[in-house]
């Protein structure tokens, strides 16, 4: 994944999923490597049921908003970034993506 190559990451993290299915972990990565792809619909979806899975993830709930508002669903996204920050008001990672908000 972290090489680019999204297709060798799509088939690891695919049977991560199948091997592990109440881990939220791969469902997340698995939909990073589709977000690089633009494949917009699979990647958001993919990042709702890791989130299903990890309410709590603020983190999660930002990158969720970045593929929102690439598929042009700006308001969901808007609504993300605001749990993203009230799940973790302390990250900076979170404050950084959510500011002018």
């Amino acid at each position: 994944y972290k090489t680019g190559d999204n297709d060798g990451a799509g088939e690891a993290f695919s049977k991560a999923i199948s091997l592990a299915t109440d881990d939220a972990r791969p469902r997340f990565y698995l939909a990073r490597a589709l977000l690089r792809e633009k494949k917009y619909d699979g990647a958001i979806r993919l990042m709702q049921e890791a989130i299903d899975m990890r309410p709590a993830a603020g983190r999660w709930r930002v990158e969720l908003a970045e593929a929102l508002k690439a598929a042009g669903r700006v308001n969901e996204a808007e609504g993300e970034l605001k749990k993203g920050r009230l799940l973790q008001p302390d990250d900076t990672e979170v404050k950084n993506e959510t500011e002018g908000d």
